[in-house]
C-alpha cells in the first residue's frame, strides 16, 4: 500500500468520527465544544492535505540512504534533486534498452 493511502486509511475514520461528534455539538448547541471539535476537524484536514501533497516518498535500502545524504552533504546537492536525477537516468536506461520479454 502506498504511504498516501496509509495516511488516508487512517485519517478517513477519525475525520468521520470527528464530524459526526461536530455535528452531535452544534445540535446540542454546546459552543465551546463546537469551537475544540471545529479546530479538530480542520488540523485533521490540513494532516490530510499535507499527507498527499509533496512528493512521493522512496524507499532505500539502508546502504543507499546512508551514500545518499553523505553525498548530499559533501556536494551541497538535495537529496530529492539527486534521487530524481538517479530515477530519470535508469527510466531513461530501461527505455533504451530492447526488450527481451518474451522471447525464446
Amino acid at each position: 500500500m502506498l504511504p498516501r493511502y496509509r495516511i488516508t486509511a487512517a485519517m478517513a475514520p477519525a475525520l468521520f468520527v470527528t464530524g459526526i461528534g461536530l455535528v452531535e455539538v452544534v445540535r446540542q448547541r454546546d459552543w465551546d465544544l463546537v469551537t475544540i471539535l471545529a479546530a479538530v476537524l480542520v488540523a485533521q484536514i490540513a494532516a490530510l492535505a499535507a499527507g498527499w501533497g509533496g512528493r512521493q516518498p522512496a524507499s532505500l535500502r539502508a546502504d543507499l540512504a546512508v551514500w545518499l545524504h553523505d553525498h548530499a552533504a559533501s556536494t551541497g546537492e538535495p537529496a530529492g534533486r539527486i534521487v530524481d536525477r538517479a530515477v530519470a537516468d535508469h527510466r531513461a536506461a530501461m527505455e533504451a534498452a530492447p526488450s527481451t520479454a518474451g522471447k525464446s
